[in-house]
C-alpha cells in the first residue's frame, strides 16, 4: 500500500521552507475546486480508468522517500575516499546537515550551499574547491529533480513548453506527457499492441506460453510493466525509485535464460507500435518531438536492462524492427491463439464487459501494421470501420479536456492488480514461473540440493554465451517414463529437455514431440534450422545429459521441427 500517514504540521512547515521540492508539493494541495458538471463528466471516465486522482498523501511520501534517498547517498559521496582529501570542518558539517535531512525526509540544499561557499579557514583552497565541487554536484541534482516535480505535478507545463524540448534530453517528460495526453487510446488500444505483439514470434510467444504468463496471470503482467515503466519515466533513471525499476525488472528477466534480439524486440514494441497505433487512431496527430522523445525513453530503458545493440538512431532501430516483423509475418494459428489468449484472460481478469472488449479489438486491429495483421490472420479493417474507430476515442478525449488539471502521477495511481497503489519493491514476480522446469540446474557447486536457477542473467546474443552448468545424468529408462502431453521430456545434442510446460504449444505441432519421445532427436532438431532466439530459450527447459552408456531406443526422430 502506498496510503501513508502526513507528517506532522510543525515539521513538515520547517522541512518546506528549506527544501523546494517540498514547497512545491505543499502548493499542490491547493486544487481547483471542481464544478457540478465536471464531477458528473469524471463519473463515467474514472470507472473507465480514464481518470483518476494521484492522492496527495502518496505524493509526499514519495517526494520523502526520493529527497531523503538523494540526501543519503550525497553524505556517503562526501565520505568517499576516491575524491580526495576534504578540510575537515566544512565536510563535516555538510555531512551532520545530510544525515539529519536523510531523516527528515528532504534535502539540505541552502545550507549546503551556505557550507560551499563558506570561509576558508585552514588555508587549504584546493581541498575546499574539491568539496565545492562534489556539492554543487549534488546540488545539481537536487535543482534537476526540481525541475521534474514541476512537470509531474503540471502535466499542462509540458504542453505550454513542447516546442522548446529536446527529445533526448527531455525524453522521460515526454514519454509521460505522451501517456496523460493519449490516456483513452493507449489504455484501450496501442498499450495492448505493444504488449501482445508478442505473439507474432513463435519462439518468443512460445517460451511467454510456458511461464504461464498468457493464461494465468495477463493482467497482472501487463499492471506489472506499466508500474516498472511509471516508475523509472516519472521519477528517473537516477532516482530512488528509478533504480528500484530497473533492478526489479533485471531481476525478473535474471532468472531466465533470454534472447538478447527477444528483449529488444519486446523494448521496440513497446516504443513503436505504441507509436504507431497513436498515428492511426489518435485523436491528433503526433509532433516528431513527442515521437521521438518516447522512443528514446524507451531506448535509455532497454541500455539500463542490459539490452545490446541498442541505438539513438530512430532509422536504424525502426528497420531493424520491420526487418524482423516481417520475417515474423506469416500467419500461424499459434499466433493467433496466443494473442487471443492474451486478451481474453486479460479481459477476464479486468472485469471488462463484452462491448467494450470488442470496441477495444476493433481499435487494437484497426492500428495494427500490415505484418502485425498479416501474422495474426486478420483482414485490414475498412475506411468506415477505421473512422468507426476513430470516432470512439473522441468523445473520451474531450470530456477529460473539461476536468481541473491536477497532478498525474502514473506511479501512483490505483491499479487493478494493486487496488490502493503499490511500491516499487512490492510490484513484479518475486520468483522463477513454478511452471518452468523445476530441475532445471544452473550451478550445482556450493549447493546442497544441487539445484538452482539463473540470477541477473544478461540477455544472450548466441547460446554459447550461456554460463556453464553442472547437469545431472539421465538414462533412457528415465527419459521414457515421461512420453505424455502433460509430462514430455525430449532429448537432443546429448541433452535432456522437459517441454511439457509448452508441449500443447509447439510450433511444430505436439505430435512431432510425442513422436520423438523416448528417442534421440537431434537430427531432427538440427534439420528445423532454429534461429540462435529457439536455441536460447530451449536452455531454460534444459534438466540433464542423456547417459551416453546406455542404447538409445531404436529409430531416430526425423520428425520436422519448425522454428
Amino acid at each position: 500500500m502506498l496510503n501513508t500517514p502526513p507528517a506532522r504540521h510543525t515539521r513538515r512547515v520547517r522541512i518546506e521552507r528549506l527544501d523546494p521540492c517540498l514547497e512545491l508539493v505543499h502548493q499542490a494541495r491547493d486544487r481547483e475546486r471542481w464544478t457540478p458538471l465536471q464531477k458528473l463528466v469524471a463519473l463515467p471516465l474514472r470507472r473507465m480508468a480514464l481518470h483518476s486522482d494521484t492522492p496527495q498523501e502518496r505524493i509526499e511520501g514519495a517526494l520523502h522517500r526520493e529527497l531523503s534517498d538523494l540526501s543519503a547517498r550525497a553524505c556517503h559521496a562526501l565520505g568517499d575516499a576516491a575524491i580526495g582529501p576534504l578540510p575537515a570542518r566544512a565536510a563535516d558539517a555538510a555531512r551532520d546537515a545530510l544525515t539529519r535531512a536523510q531523516a527528515e525526509g528532504c534535502f539540505p540544499r541552502h545550507e549546503l550551499q551556505q557550507i560551499a561557499r563558506g570561509p576558508v579557514s585552514d588555508g587549504r583552497t584546493a581541498h575546499h574547491q574539491r568539496l565545492r565541487g562534489e556539492i554543487d554536484r549534488w546540488i545539481e541534482k537536487h535543482e534537476r529533480f526540481e525541475r521534474r516535480l514541476r512537470w509531474l505535478l503540471n502535466p499542462e507545463v509540458t504542453r505550454a513548453r513542447l516546442a522548446t524540448l529536446d527529445p533526448l534530453e527531455d525524453r522521460d517528460q515526454l514519454w509521460c506527457f505522451v501517456q496523460y495526453e493519449f490516456r483513452p487510446e493507449i489504455l484501450y488500444c496501442a498499450w495492448g499492441n505493444g504488449i501482445e505483439r508478442i505473439s507474432q514470434s513463435e519462439s518468443a510467444s512460445t517460451f511467454f506460453h510456458a511461464t504461464g504468463a498468457a493464461e494465468s496471470t495477463p493482467l497482472k503482467r501487463s499492471e506489472d510493466t506499466l508500474i516498472h515503466y511509471y516508475n523509472l519515466f516519472n521519477w528517473g533513471l537516477d532516482s530512488f525509485h528509478g533504480r528500484k525499476a530497473v533492478e526489479s525488472m533485471n531481476q525478473m528477466h535474471g532468472r531466465y535464460f533470454i534472447h538478447n534480439d527477444g528483449m529488444k524486440y519486446v523494448l521496440l514494441n513497446a516504443a513503436f507500435s505504441v507509436l504507431d497505433a497513436l498515428g492511426v487512431i489518435g485523436h491528433r496527430p503526433l509532433s516528431d518531438t513527442e515521437r521521438l522523445g518516447y522512443f528514446h525513453a524507451q531506448i535509455e530503458m532497454g541500455r539500463a536492462m542490459n539490452i545490446q545493440e541498442l541505438s539513438h538512431s530512430w532509422d536504424e532501430m525502426r528497420a531493424w524492427f520491420a526487418t524482423i516483423n516481417t520475417a515474423f509475418s506469416a500467419y500461424t494459428p499459434q499466433k493467433r491463439r496466443m494473442w487471443t489468449s492474451i486478451e481474453d484472460n486479460f479481459d477476464r481478469d479486468a472485469g471488462v464487459p463484452w462491448p467494450v472488449g470488442r470496441i477495444r479489438r476493433l481499435l487494437e486491429i484497426a492500428a495494427m501494421d500490415d505484418t502485425y495483421r498479416s501474422a495474426l490472420g486478420f483482414e485490414k479493417p475498412s475506411a468506415v470501420k477505421l473512422a468507426l474507430a476513430k470516432s470512439v476515442v473522441k468523445p473520451f478525449v474531450k470530456a477529460r479536456a473539461l476536468l481541473p488539471c491536477a497532478p498525474y502521477i502514473l506511479s501512483l495511481q490505483n491499479f487493478v492488480t494493486y487496488p490502493n497503489g503499490v511500491h516499487i519493491e512490492e510490484a513484479g514476480e518475486k520468483q522463477r514461473s513454478a511452471r518452468m522446469p523445476s530441475a532445471c540446474p544452473f550451478s550445482a557447486k556450493g549447493r546442497p540440493d544441487a539445484v538452482a536457477h539463473p540470477e541477473n542473467q544478461r540477455p544472450l546474443l548466441h547460446a554459447g554465451e550461456a554460463p556453464g552448468v553442472e547437469l545431472h545424468t539421465i538414462g533412457w529408462d528415465e527419459v521414457r517414463r515421461h512420453r505424455t502431453q502433460d509430462d514430455l521430456w525430449v532429448v537432443f545434442g546429448g541433452h535432456v529437455y522437459d517441454v511439457s510446460a509448452f508441449a500443447k504449444n509447439h510450433p511444430g505441432g505436439l505430435q512431432v514431440l510425442l513422436n520423438g519421445a523416448g528417442k534421440d532427436m537431434t537430427r531432427a532438431f538440427d534439420k528445423a534450422n532454429h534461429s540462435d532466439m529457439t536455441k536460447v530459450f530451449t536452455l531454460n527447459f534444459r534438466i540433464g545429459r542423456i547417459d551416453p552408456a546406455l542404447p538409445v531406443a531404436a529409430g531416430e526422430a526425423e520428425h520436422r521441427l519448425e522454428a
